[in-house]
């Protein structure tokens, strides 16, 4: 069985749990509403407008990386992490922001299964449960309302969560 028929039985078998139903149409319309509020309302009122901009500083004017009248609001990172959003900093702005957020809903796919390759590994196998509960527990990760902040207000949250729970998982 090859990877790409694996995965098509796990999502099926995901499927038929209710919860896993609700995780995904309710992350979704997290998606989209983000999407809808920064075209309407959100466009200079959020965070990603700091990222997009230290990409292109880091490309053309890198002594300035720091310099706070750049920004809206201070640029407090590394300067290695500007290298993260340079990809983003070649498209214009709505584009970047549209593509940071699919970006960011990928990333929180990646998180969920780490999440549960972590809480496989340290649960006990003793106990006859299956998986269920686990996908419960993620599911309510997914349908956790700071979502919609992270993906309105364009936050790196999500990079961060997945750096560290990596480091978990290599280290476990």
């Amino acid at each position: 069985m090859n990877l790409r028929s694996k995965i098509s039985v796990r999502i099926k078998q995901l499927w038929k749990q209710k919860i896993f139903r609700y995780a995904v149409v309710l992350h979704s319309f997290y998606l989209i509403l983000s999407i809808i509020l920064f075209f309407v309302y959100f466009r200079e009122k959020n965070d990603f407008i700091i990222f997009y901009d230290v990409g292109d500083i880091f490309i053309n004017d890198i002594g300035n990386l720091y310099n706070q009248s750049d920004y809206l609001w201070d640029f407090r990172y590394f300067p290695l992490s500007a290298l993260f959003f340079i990809p983003f900093s070649i498209l214009n702005f709505e584009a970047a922001f549209v593509v940071f957020n699919i970006f960011n809903l990928l990333l929180n796919i990646l998180i969920s299964i780490i999440l549960y390759k972590i809480i496989m590994i340290i649960k006990p196998k003793n106990n006859g449960d299956d998986d269920k509960r686990v996908v419960r527990y993620i599911c309510i990760y997914l349908m956790g309302l700071p979502h919609v902040l992270n993906y309105i207000y364009g936050q790196i949250n999500l990079y961060i969560t997945l750096f560290l729970l990596t480091s978990l998982y290599i280290f476990l």
